[in-house]
């Protein structure tokens, strides 16, 4: 019941009446708001949370935790949401592969920015090929670390820590999902996973990545914990001409090569930003594999990672 769990309660909230539990540790626990508390009971032992017997589950604890309770949600046959990334490290997942693949449950990962209208929007126009196919792509995110959460200490988030599988290339890695999304498959990788700043950090607060994709286009993407101004952006090259999105204007624009002229194709001046998530979880409740990020794309996204991690310690271009 963290920042995003909290997120997820206020969710369900307004999409109707849910009976809602949350089994949570006694020690460092966030305060849940009062007009959320009372829709709310508590559970202190685990035993007692699972014989509760819930029809979903909502894995929203630290990134090393995510894939024990993936499992403890597969043993139970509880469907569920896990926050991404789905572990910590590649070979954990390896090593449970046999179980993964036995579920009978459906488990979808939370890389909610699927469903924000600008993701929504360029996914529609390169399936459409408005523009024509798409000769390559630069995605960027960036946050000063500090800014982020500015009423806690930033050493001591997940985001800062490698115990607690934190790290640019983990915390921002809905960019390589949004690449498989929008993009399909990657084909080679080659990465630069690294610390740069003098943020009382233990994890990389930089990453760059550059990809060759199956269908041949090249993808760059860019990820730190450096940015002040807290972007989220990227540039499409497509056949007629370049598409740039921002989050931070919320506007996507193109200009064509023809005439050199450009277009407004988006631009939201009110945005709910919990509608992504709300959207989100009518699919997961509605057990719905559309747009939502299935299981195998949330490996697919740790395998990546995994590779990203191999190439900047061989300093080679690596086949995926």
């Amino acid at each position: 019941m963290g920042s995003i769990g909290i997120r997820h309660l206020q969710v369900l909230g307004e999409l109707g009446e849910f009976e809602i539990a949350a089994y949570r540790t006694k020690k460092g626990m966030k305060k849940i708001p009062d007009d959320l508390e009372e829709k709310i009971r508590y559970f202190y032992d685990e035993n007692e949370a699972f014989a509760w017997s819930p029809d979903f589950m909502i894995v929203s604890n630290p990134s090393n935790l995510h894939l024990e309770y993936l499992l403890k949600a597969i043993d139970h046959n509880i469907d569920a949401l896990i926050e991404k990334p789905v572990a910590n490290a590649y070979n954990k997942i390896k090593e449970a592969e046999k179980r993964l693949k036995k579920r009978k449950n459906r488990i979808y990962v939370g890389y909610n920015l699927r469903f924000h209208p600008i993701v929504k929007k360029v996914k529609e126009i390169i399936d459409a090929r408005v523009y024509g196919n798409v000769l390559k792509a630069n995605l960027y995110v960036g946050e000063y670390l500090p800014f982020w959460h500015p009423y806690e200490d930033y050493r001591k988030r997940y985001a800062a820590r490698d115990d607690l599988g934190g790290g640019s290339l983990r915390t921002f890695s809905h960019e390589i999902d949004l690449g498989q999304y929008w993009f399909g498959n990657y084909d080679k990788i080659f990465a630069k996973v690294s610390k740069i700043s003098d943020l009382e950090i233990d994890v990389d607060d930089n990453t760059d990545i550059f990809a060759e994709m199956k269908k041949g286009m090249i993808l760059k993407i860019s990820m730190d914990y450096l940015n002040p101004l807290g972007e989220r952006k990227g540039e499409l090259f497509f056949e007629d001409g370049l598409l740039k999105y921002d989050f931070l204007k919320r506007e996507i624009e193109f200009t064509d090569y023809a005439n050199n002229e450009s277009k407004t194709v988006l631009k939201s001046e009110n945005y709910d930003y919990n509608a992504q998530y709300k959207s989100q979880m009518e699919k997961f409740m509605n057990r719905s594999d559309e747009e939502i990020c299935t299981l195998e794309e949330g490996i697919n996204v740790m395998k990546l990672i995994n590779k990203c991690e191999e190439s900047n310690q061989t300093g080679r271009m690596l086949h995926v």
